[in-house]
């Protein structure tokens, strides 16, 4: 984090939020920013099918994206990490183990991960979500570097800096930033994150791109902003606001 404060803040936030986090990916919770969520778990879970051996979530959240990663494939150790105590307690029950495999939980600042040695030769990594809280693209990709095995993959998540609805919800949102009535919000272009990633050894596996992404849509529009990315979300393709990126490491 930039600073001991701002990752109090970060922290606390998480905490405030963590009874009603997983309600974004219930299906009965019709709201655009939940079918945003419910696709983030989709296109993960299928970029990732058929992975083994040991993986990491960075930001683990209430754990609904690493029990689907966790199903989708066959790793004989999963460790889940989260900076919010409360989330990481949701997770716990939401992440199942299967019979044989060992699943550790840790409550620790995600930067801190590559000095811990049971985490050494990683096949995958999960860091989604939590670049938009911390920025630091350079510090997270030696880390991954650090972490994985040769031809281990990191998957990532950004909200796509450039695309039209973004740049709108980004200069309000940088007012409340100035005001001190909102966390500062780190915005990337997918360039920006795949260069950083070119910089430490790692190549761009796969990319999707969705979410129409209008401007506090849940606010203004309610159940029409569900229905607008229930209908062109998916399909929305280099217009979409969000990206799931999958980065392989050098073998």
């Amino acid at each position: 984090m930039p600073d001991s404060t701002q990752q109090t803040r970060v922290t606390n936030f998480f905490e405030v939020h963590a009874e009603t986090y997983g309600k974004f990916f219930a299906a009965e919770t019709h709201t655009g920013a939940a079918e945003t969520f419910r696709n983030r778990l989709d296109l993960v879970a299928k970029a990732l099918a058929g992975g083994s051996g040991r993986l990491l979530d960075m930001a683990s959240g209430t754990g609904e994206i690493t029990a689907a990663v966790n199903a989708c494939g066959d790793y004989s150790h999963v460790f889940v990490n989260d900076i919010s105590v409360t989330m990481l307690d949701t997770a716990r029950r939401t992440l199942v183990p299967r019979a044989g495999q060992q699943v550790v939980f840790s409550n620790l600042d995600g930067f801190t991960l590559g000095d811990n040695q049971e985490l050494a030769a990683l096949d995958v990594i999960l860091c989604l979500g939590l670049i938009a809280h911390v920025g630091r693209l350079d510090e997270l990709f030696a880390m991954f570097d650090k972490l994985l095995q040769p031809s281990g993959r990191v998957a990532m998540q950004t909200t796509v800096a450039d695309q039209h609805f973004v740049r709108i919800s980004r200069v309000i949102n940088e007012r409340r930033v100035a005001a001190g009535n909102l966390n500062p919000i780190h915005f990337f272009r997918v360039s920006e994150i795949t260069e950083a990633a070119r910089r430490a050894g790692f190549a761009l596996e796969h990319e999707e791109r969705f979410g129409v992404q209008l401007p506090f849509g849940d606010k203004l529009l309610g159940p029409g902003n569900f229905v607008i990315e229930r209908m062109f979300g998916r399909d929305i393709g280099r217009f979409g606001g969000e990206a799931v990126l999958v980065f392989r490491k050098a073998a």
